[in-house]
């Protein structure tokens, strides 16, 4: 295991290994915008410090490294949200990818799949006159152990207005 890390109001820690629960662009999907971030909520809290280019990112499909981006963290570092430093390329296939090099606050360390893809995508073929889409919301549906405190956060493919965002989205009890 990797050294635990101290725990802050808002963690959650479990006995098991931290799991990638849902992905934003969502697996497989094709038109995302260029300049959307890429969001992954995990199973539990995760240690900011494990996190870097290596242990989670995201790479061209045919070829390239790991595209630049930074790191912004929500709902107790359980949504880590990818932001890349430039437009990705259009009309290209992505993937997210993570390493065993990522770990929960307690030191457990994550168990990528065996070629460490997560998820994939295709970028839309226009750089832009698209609309804003949801990339993400977060706690997504169906996800279980979210402190009754938590944040929610919804993540847009590109910049929008607060008093449009407040207009638009409604939250309900199921």
């Amino acid at each position: 295991p990797a050294p635990p890390q101290a725990l802050f109001e808002g963690a959650l820690t479990l006995a098991a290994a931290p799991r990638a629960l849902a992905f934003g662009p969502s697996d497989g999907k094709t038109g995302v915008d260029v300049q959307s971030p890429i969001v992954v909520w995990f199973s539990e809290s995760l240690a900011r410090s494990s996190v870097n280019l290596g242990s989670l990112g995201v790479r061209r499909v045919e070829g390239g490294g790991g595209v630049n981006r930074t790191v912004a963290f929500y709902n107790g570092d359980r949504c880590a949200v990818l932001v890349p430093i430039s437009p990705l390329q259009a009309d290209a296939e992505y993937e997210v990818f993570a390493s065993e090099g990522l770990h929960d606050l307690s030191g457990t360390r994550f168990v990528p799949p065996v070629n460490g893809v997560l998820a994939s995508f295709r970028t839309a073929s226009a750089t832009s006159g698209l609309k804003p889409q949801v990339v993400g919301s977060f706690p997504p549906a169906g996800a279980i152990n979210v402190p009754h405190n938590s944040d929610v956060t919804v993540v847009f493919s590109k910049p929008v207005s607060y008093e449009s965002a407040i207009a638009n989205i409604r939250i309900e009890q199921v």
